[in-house]
């Protein structure tokens, strides 16, 4: 969470859902600022494994997020 707090800066509101069904381990992060919402969820048979691609793709989707407003010029 560190990593994607440098990218976006401070995070208003950050939740985390761990489920489990049968053999399927799921994480799902919601990560909610003042101008923008990441939203991921994976599952996989291990929940560190799940959690850790969870944070990968929030991690991506902020990376894309400042690209894109580093790139629009007013």
């Amino acid at each position: 969470m560190e990593r994607i707090e440098k990218i976006i800066g401070h995070a208003g509101n950050v939740h985390v859902v761990l489920s489990t069904d049968k053999y399927r381990q799921i994480a799902e992060i919601k990560v909610q600022t003042r101008s923008l919402k990441l939203v991921a969820s994976c599952e996989a048979t291990e929940m560190e494994a799940a959690l850790h691609d969870a944070l990968e793709k929030i991690e991506q989707q902020a990376i894309r997020h400042k690209k894109k407003r580093m790139t629009i010029k007013r």
